[in-house]
C-alpha cells in the first residue's frame, strides 16, 4: 500500500514536470543554447530561481551577442513588456558588471540604453533587456518585481 502511494506520487510529480515544461516554448538560435521566457512579473532573485527550476539560468550567452538577441526576439513570445531580466549585475562592485557565468562585461558586449546604466537612487544593480526599446539594456533595482525572465540552458 505504501509503495503504491509513493509510486503514484512520483508519477504525478513527473507528469506535472512535463506539463509545466510544455508551457514554455524553447528556442535555439544556433549559438548552442536554448531560450524561453517566463511571462510572470518577478524580481531578479525570483527570476534566477524560476529559471533554475527548468535547469536553466538567466540568459548570459544570448545577451552577449546582439545578432543572437535579434533572433531570439523574433521567435520568442515577446509582448510589449518593457524588459526581461538577464544574467548581468554589478552587485559585487558598483559599476563593474559581471555576467552570471562569472565573466566581466566587455566594451564590445555593452548594449545600454541612452543614459544607462544610471544606478538611479544608488541601488540599481540588476539588468533587464528592453525588448520594446531596440533590445537595449537598463539597470533596475534587483527587488523591482515588474520584469519577466529570459532563461537560457545549453542545447
Amino acid at each position: 500500500m505504501f509503495l503504491s502511494k509513493v509510486f503514484s506520487l512520483v508519477l504525478l510529480i513527473g507528469l506535472l514536470h512535463v506539463v509545466v515544461q510544455a508551457e514554455y516554448s524553447w528556442y535555439g538560435p544556433g549559438n548552442g543554447y536554448v531560450y524561453f521566457v517566463i511571462n510572470t512579473n518577478m524580481d531578479y532573485d525570483e527570476a534566477e530561481s524560476q529559471c533554475r527550476i527548468y535547469g536553466a539560468t538567466l540568459a548570459v550567452q544570448g545577451p552577449k551577442d546582439r545578432k543572437t538577441m535579434k533572433k531570439i526576439n523574433e521567435r520568442l513570445p515577446v509582448t510589449t513588456r518593457e524588459a526581461y531580466w538577464i544574467g548581468l549585475t554589478d552587485r559585487v562592485t558598483n559599476g563593474q558588471f559581471i555576467w552570471g557565468d562569472g565573466t566581466p562585461l566587455t566594451n564590445k558586449q555593452k548594449n545600454w540604453r541612452v543614459n544607462e546604466p544610471s544606478n538611479y537612487g544608488g541601488y540599481e544593480d540588476c539588468v533587464g533587456e528592453n525588448f520594446s526599446h531596440s533590445l537595449k539594456w537598463n539597470d533596475y533595482p534587483c527587488d523591482y518585481g515588474e520584469l519577466y525572465a529570459l532563461c537560457e540552458r545549453p542545447e
